[in-house]
């Protein structure tokens, strides 16, 4: 079991490292402003995903939503998120998928470690599951960090909702396997970066 100051130390990696953008480098050109950041799940409640809540049948838990407004000469948007993911009987993972306003930040398929393609947008954040480690030990808090990148589609008003989803991959389909997810911190930057065009945004996707 993990002591309460590994918990401690690892929520503030999470929070450090998101406070300082110290994530995937997506940023190019002028500087990024900041138009967005907040927190959930850090008074003791986690997020539950339930073994049936996967992003194959269904669209996962809200854990970030956030209207902001953007320079109107912004192009593109970097949402930054990290978390602090645990079980209570088994190890297991999750993934995750960002929308901006209302579209996939990331469109393409990726596959979890399991070898299986996941629905366009979705993207493992965490696995730790295996043939030869299942059931042994719950899994203890894990810190982990991702960031978005997506092309701004301007408005009259400036104004984008940016979500986040997270859903249960749950890759050997046992019923008690529920992921708890505490401790998300956020932040949404905008941009414009030098030589933009809608073919090379400066985005990098997995």
């Amino acid at each position: 079991m993990i002591s309460k100051t590994v918990v401690r130390w690892l929520t503030l990696v999470a929070v450090v490292g998101l406070s300082l953008g110290v994530m995937a480098p997506a940023h190019a050109g002028e500087a990024a402003t900041i138009v967005g950041s907040g927190s959930a799940a850090t008074g003791g409640t986690p997020f539950v995903l339930p073994h049936t809540n996967n992003p194959f049948s269904s669209t996962g838990v809200q854990i970030v939503s956030q209207t902001v407004k953007v320079p109107g000469s912004s192009k593109v948007m970097y949402i930054s998120v990290s978390a602090v993911a645990f079980t209570t009987n088994s190890t297991g993972g999750f993934a995750w998928e960002c929308l901006l306003d209302g579209v996939k930040c990331n469109s393409g398929h990726t596959q979890d470690s399991d070898g299986d393609q996941l629905p366009a947008g979705w993207f493992e954040a965490l696995s730790l599951v295996g043939p030869g480690e299942f059931g042994a030990e719950p899994l203890g808090p894990t810190a982990v960090t991702y960031q978005w990148c997506a092309t701004i589609d301007k408005t009259r008003t400036n104004l984008h909702t940016v979500k986040i989803q997270a859903a249960n991959d749950n890759e050997f389909g046992v019923n008690s396997n529920d992921i708890f997810i505490e401790g998300v911190q956020w932040k949404i930057e905008a941009n414009q970066p030098v030589g933009f065009n809608k073919e090379n945004t400066a985005c990098v996707h997995l």
